[in-house]
C-alpha cells in the first residue's frame, strides 16, 4: 500500500457512524467489511460480503488492495436489493443488475426510471 493510501476504521454498530458506513455502501448484514469508495460512493469496491466474518487479517487486506490495483475487485453499486422474483409482467431493475438486465441483453429494453418519492413518479 502506498503512502497516498488511507485505511478508514468505521465503528459499524455504532449509531455515529451509520453515515459514513452507508456512503461506503455497508450492507446492514455486515460485522466487517473491507471497500475502497471512490469520488461520492455511487459505487466502489468490495471484497465478497460474508456476513458472518468479524475480522480481516493483514494479508487479506494487502491483497484486496492489490486485486484493486489490478482491476480484478469486486465492484458494488449503490443499490436496492435484488428482488426476490422478478418474473412480473414488467422486470425490476436495480443498480447491480443494471449492467445485466439492460446493458448486456439481447433483447430491446425500455427503461422507466421511478422515484417513490417524487411526486412526478407516482402521477405516471
Amino acid at each position: 500500500i502506498d503512502s497516498s493510501t488511507r485505511l478508514v476504521t468505521i465503528p459499524l454498530g455504532d449509531k455515529s457512524a451509520e453515515g459514513l458506513a452507508t456512503t461506503m455502501l455497508v450492507q446492514s448484514n455486515e460485522k466487517v467489511a473491507l471497500r475502497i469508495a471512490l469520488g461520492r460512493a455511487k459505487w466502489g469496491y468490495s471484497k465478497e460480503v460474508d456476513s458472518s466474518r468479524t475480522v480481516y487479517t493483514a494479508e487479506e487486506i494487502v491483497n484486496f488492495y492489490t486485486q484493486w490495483t489490478k482491476g480484478e475487485a469486486n465492484k458494488i453499486y449503490k443499490s436496492q436489493e435484488i428482488p426476490a422474483t422478478n418474473d412480473g409482467p414488467v422486470t425490476v431493475v436495480v443498480g447491480n443488475t443494471f449492467n445485466e438486465i439492460v446493458l448486456e441483453s439481447d433483447k430491446d429494453v425500455f427503461v422507466e426510471f421511478y422515484a417513490p418519492w417524487c411526486g412526478h413518479c407516482k402521477k405516471l
